[in-house]
């Protein structure tokens, strides 16, 4: 809070205090009726956070290269709960463009931007969309998307583990002819550099304790995506029997990877397995989304990490 605590006023919202997640969001708020400003600073979580104007964004144009996009709360939040503010700031920096709400803060040495889509890709407010809004405005030489998917090798693979995409491939293009099947997908390729950093990471300083006991794994390879939101073991096999040698699926990676290639960024999925799609729950979703930071964060603490590609740390 401000040297001028005195012009605000503390508000009782019920609504928040019946939640204990967001009990707390709201202490304090601005007296409209008092008081007219652009900037106020909310505690969401033990997260500080600042809201700044269009004008005072323009600033972080040219230090922010990375941006990492979710399409979830707990993702979004996951994020946030890692984020530490930039440097000379005391608080996460958030702000709008366009239809987005955007955050500016530090994952491990770098300024990053984030900011969450809609689910899939056929809205408004997809990640297609988003990610056009967002890279028109801030041009970042690095983006990441981030969260929960669902994995499809359950004979090695364990829930929390991180898959990460090699290649993208968007398996609703298909051709029925004559009762079969027939796969005309395009195959987006991962940013060599990314592929390149995770991989040297994941092989050697990535350490992550699962709560079966087992160290969480990387798994590098093909990633389905595609706008069926799978919870039926009958589909999610069929799916399984088409691509043998896809490693997981999710729903915002083909429109990811489309917008990213179209602007000239380098791009990558990063996504914690939360179920292998069928009998889905809520209950492995925190701990997708904290393996899949982990992982993240490692990557982001190497200083030279993305010198060949003129980020620095700031």
């Amino acid at each position: 809070m401000n040297s001028k605590d005195e012009k605000y006023v503390k508000r009782v919202i019920p609504e928040l205090n019946k939640q204990p997640k967001a009990k707390g969001l709201l202490d304090y708020i601005p007296d409209t009726n008092e008081l007219s400003i652009s900037e106020y600073t909310i505690s969401y979580h033990t997260i500080k956070i600042k809201s700044i104007g269009k004008y005072d964004l323009e600033k972080y144009k040219e230090l922010i290269s990375i941006a990492i996009i979710t399409a979830t709360s707990d993702e979004k939040e996951t994020v946030l709960e890692n984020m530490e503010p930039l440097v000379n700031e005391d608080n996460i920096l958030k702000s709008t463009i366009k239809n987005l709400t955007v955050y500016l803060g530090r994952i491990g040495l770098y300024p990053i931007i984030l900011t969450r889509s809609e689910s899939g890709v056929y809205s408004l407010e997809s990640v297609f969309f988003s990610c056009e809004d967002l890279y028109s405005y801030f041009e970042p030489k690095v983006a990441i998307l981030y969260g929960i998917a669902f994995g499809l090798k359950e004979n090695c693979q364990n829930i929390g583990d991180v898959l990460i995409s090699e290649r993208i491939i968007p398996y609703e293009r298909v051709k029925y002819h004559r009762g079969e099947t027939i796969d005309r997908a395009p195959r987006f390729e991962s940013s060599g550099l990314l592929k390149n950093r995770f991989k040297e990471v994941s092989d050697s300083q990535w350490d992550f304790a699962l709560p079966n006991g087992e160290q969480a794994k990387a798994f590098f390879g093909i990633i389905l995506s595609g706008e069926i939101l799978h919870n039926d073991k009958v589909r999610r096999d069929e799916l399984k029997s088409r691509f043998n040698e896809a490693i997981g699926g999710e729903m915002e990676g083909a429109g990811f990877a489309i917008t990213s290639i179209r602007n000239d960024v380098n791009w990558i999925v990063v996504k914690g397995i939360c179920d292998w799609g069928y009998n889905k729950g809520d209950e492995n979703h925190k701990l997708a989304c904290e393996t899949a930071i982990s992982l993240i964060l490692t990557v982001f603490r190497d200083p030279h990490v993305f010198e060949s590609i003129d980020i620095q740390p700031t």
